[in-house]
């Protein structure tokens, strides 16, 4: 008699094409989970209506309206929560349960009504982490931490870290932060890292020396002091192109300087062409504990091109690459700093080779079909040890 075929089930709101830092971890798992659980039907959740296809699984993107993250905080947790439905309809609500599940939060409440519909369904699960909820509402000055809702959701998340099969977390600070919340977590720590496809390029430089800043433009971004660094380089016949989107664009589509471009959202690979002919990078953060904890998916695309880069604040990130001597850490907000560095940087080319050289000395440790085959083997030996059963 045939053995029925193991069926994982997972929800990540966004997949590829999609270019966030959830749904390109996402792609880095399903591209290597057939290989390590070969005899499974594995099907991915997504609310973006146009994935891209992944061999050995089906990707199913969920009839719903994208939640964005510019909405109000209640409209955002109303969404979240109408998508994590959506979701446990397909994933958990069927004759025939799954598994496994592999659940992504963001979105936090999505996570939180699929883990509850689990655990309700006696279906175990895999937490795929991105930052640490609730306390991230509160760095974002979205709730006070001594508001119920806040107070009710922490009890909710160590409850989530607590009965899950492994926590998956993409820093050291978000699995200390886990630790912290639930002592008893079995915590899982892997970088974001990056396609491997991206080492080894070598795209021209623009004649002109080019700083550039990428990626969403949310809370947590220092987009004020990349304005007034651009405002600085004027002088200085510096370029500055920045890509992105998100709550904090407005203040860069407004801005006009005849040294600065802002290109919006673009697709990853239009992100990558046009990122990789600068010479240096920025990773402007604000002042606060979640940013002291980031590794920013921006850091790793850097670190692989092989450009050396500013970070702020003093960060895991900012901690990894002035170990490695691939770039800078500053306080948030020093403007006159991170000019001096960048022209440093323009005026002693040879210390920017070395530093150069130094990323592309990391590049190989960290690709993402790397860290995809780390978290699709600890997914796997649930299954061979017989911690599911």
């Amino acid at each position: 008699m045939t053995e029925r075929k193991k069926h994982i089930a997972a929800f990540f709101q966004h997949m590829p094409p999609y270019s966030g830092a959830a749904g390109l971890r996402g792609k880095s798992i399903f591209e290597s989970l057939p290989k390590h659980v070969p005899d499974s039907k594995i099907t991915v959740y997504c609310s973006n209506p146009e994935a891209d296809g992944i061999s050995g699984v089906e990707v199913v993107p969920l009839s719903i309206t994208e939640v964005e993250n510019s909405l109000r905080l209640r409209l955002r947790l109303l969404g979240e929560a109408l998508m994590g439905l959506a979701a446990a309809r397909k994933m958990l609500l069927g004759w025939v349960r799954p598994d496994l599940v592999i659940i992504s939060s963001p979105a936090y409440l999505s996570a939180i009504v699929l883990v509850f519909i689990a655990r309700l369904r006696g279906v175990p699960y895999v937490l795929e982490m991105r930052d640490i909820y609730p306390q991230v509402y509160a760095a974002a000055g979205l709730v006070n931490d001594r508001n119920p809702f806040y107070k009710f959701s922490r009890w909710l998340s160590r409850s989530v870290y607590r009965h899950a099969k492994i926590v998956i977390c993409p820093t050291k600070g978000v699995a200390r932060s886990v630790a912290e919340e639930t002592p008893k977590a079995n915590i899982l720590q892997v970088y974001n890292g990056f396609p491997s496809s991206l080492v080894g390029r070598s795209a021209i430089k623009y004649d002109r020396f080019t700083v550039c800043f990428h990626g969403v433009l949310g809370f947590f971004q220092d987009v004020d002091t990349l304005v007034k660094v651009s405002r600085r380089l004027v002088s200085e016949d510096i370029d500055v192109v920045a890509i992105g989107y998100g709550r904090k664009q407005a203040s860069l589509d407004e801005l006009e300087l005849e040294n600065f471009r802002f290109l919006g959202k673009q697709t990853f690979e239009r992100t990558i062409e046009e990122i990789e002919k600068c010479h240096f990078g920025l990773s402007l953060r604000l002042d606060d504990d979640i940013s002291k904890d980031a590794f920013p998916v921006k850091v790793w695309e850097y670190l692989a091109l092989s450009i050396p880069t500013i970070i702020t604040p003093p960060s895991e990130a900012g901690d990894f690459v002035t170990e490695h001597k691939c770039g800078h850490t500053v306080g948030s907000g020093d403007v006159d700093r991170i000019v001096e560095l960048i022209l440093d940087a323009k005026n002693d080319r040879v210390r920017l080779n070395v530093m150069a050289k130094n990323c592309q000395s990391v590049a190989d440790k960290y690709t993402r079909e790397q860290t995809g085959a780390d978290i699709s083997a600890a997914i796997a030996k649930l299954f061979h040890d017989g911690t599911l059963e």
